[in-house]
């Protein structure tokens, strides 16, 4: 059976560098052109960009607004607002399903691992488990990369050229784990996770990659990982997305199984 391994996870909590080491480990991440790409970074973000507008057009649907296209503070109280609007499948247009499952497809297509992350994949994930069971296949890893808060938010005002952090950050850094953990408890067998912080992160990225099939080379981590360009605010805050953040690191990542997958 081939694997399908999905970052389910929050903007700037790490996701691009995860990618990019389970790609240098073997996973693939299909023939396609890449978010934010260039010359000296063919990869760009690890985002292809079928599953970039996709669900960029998902966002759309459910927030009236595209992913990135309005400030974070005002997109954390409006999607704070819509939280539990659920995505209705059958609403969905015939062609933008046909899209996704185009797109598997030909991410699939003639590999053993393969894997995908763009972070508002955790806001539609009804529709791409729909997607999903058009593959019975495949089977699907769905990866749970997390970050303390304060550090998405740090990070969050950084790339928004803020001075502060703002509590909205925390609003809309919440509806993202409230999903994360809705499909982490509903998911009822691989379910790695990662936690992205120096005390955990070289750890469960080894046992979540062995997890996948892959194969741990430390050099790839030690090439690829470069700590002093990470945002590094772990304090803990007032506000309930504290709560869902401490659930997730508190969990004990399952231990890697013998593995003799692909090496790189």
């Amino acid at each position: 059976m081939s694997k399908l391994i999905v970052f389910v996870t929050c903007q700037r909590a790490g996701s691009s560098i995860s990618s990019e080491i389970f790609y240098q480990h073997g996973m693939s991440l299909g023939s396609f052109d890449m978010f934010g790409a260039s010359p000296e970074n063919p990869r760009g973000f690890c985002e292809a960009m079928p599953i970039f507008h996709i669900n960029h057009e998902l966002h759309q649907i459910v927030y009236g607004f595209k992913e990135d296209a309005i400030p974070y503070v005002e997109a954390g109280r409006i999607m704070k607002e819509r939280n539990d609007i659920p995505l209705d499948i059958k609403a969905l247009t015939t062609e933008i399903i046909d899209r996704g499952i185009e797109t598997i497809n030909r991410l699939t297509d003639g590999v053993s691992i393969a894997g995908f992350k763009h972070p508002a994949t955790v806001l539609f994930w009804t529709y791409w488990h729909h997607v999903f069971s058009q593959f019975p296949h495949l089977e699907i890893i769905p990866v749970f990369l997390s970050r303390p808060p304060t550090g998405i938010a740090a990070s969050y005002a950084r790339r928004a050229k803020r001075p502060q952090v703002q509590n909205n950050m925390f609003d809309l850094i919440e509806v993202y784990l409230k999903r994360m953990r809705s499909i982490y408890d509903s998911w009822n067998s691989n379910k790695p996770i990662i936690r992205f912080i120096d005390e955990y992160y070289k750890d469960d990225l080894k046992v979540a990659i062995e997890n996948c099939g892959l194969v741990w080379n430390e050099e790839i981590f030690e090439r690829c990982y470069k700590p002093s360009v990470t945002v590094r605010v772990v304090d803990p805050i007032d506000h309930p997305v504290q709560v869902l953040y401490d659930q997730f690191s508190t969990r004990t990542p399952v231990s890697s199984p013998t593995v003799t997958g692909i090496a790189k």
